[in-house]
């Protein structure tokens, strides 16, 4: 609600209601921050009575999956995507199928320190990216045991 009503100008921009992963049409709850961005389906570090975390109030939506391959199919393969999806990166990663090999370029937030239960970090991802043909050209590290980066795919890109 908070993206499309602060943030999405351009007509072209459509917002989904899909919550992206490695699966399709799997119903998952998916823990909404009612003040800001700070929006996961990890469910763990929040506290299950009251629904918060850092003061911050969230609300359960109900939300289906979907791959990032179905919504190319849908919509058009993307040449840039950022991916900040608290901890289920690597999820994601796995549901690009064979568009991951027509993704020019993506800007990832990754963590260092594990956060939710069972997440993959830096050098899981790192790892999967570098043997999918892509290359990261941009890095910086937050105080907070994430980081930013930039990658691209080599297939494109003369390095």
């Amino acid at each position: 609600k908070l993206l499309v009503q602060n943030y999405i100008y351009n007509t072209k921009v459509i917002p989904l209601r899909f919550a992206v992963s490695d699966s399709i049409n799997q119903e998952i709850e998916f823990y909404e921050c009612i003040e800001d961005g700070l929006s996961t389906i990890n469910k763990e570090w929040l506290t299950s009575d009251t629904m918060r975390y850092n003061g911050k109030q969230f609300s359960v939506i109900r939300a289906t999956t979907c791959t990032i391959d179905w919504l190319a199919e849908q919509y058009g393969e993307p040449d840039l995507i950022k991916i900040d999806v608290e901890g289920h990166t690597y999820e994601v990663l796995e549901g690009f199928g064979e568009v991951l090999k027509r993704t020019k370029a993506m800007q990832l937030e990754l963590e260092h320190k594990v956060s939710w239960k069972g997440q993959k970090l830096y050098q899981d991802i790192h790892s999967f990216l570098t043997q999918n043909s892509f290359e990261q050209v941009f890095y910086v590290k937050h105080s907070h045991d994430q980081s930013d980066s930039l990658w691209v795919n080599k297939t494109f890109f003369k390095l």
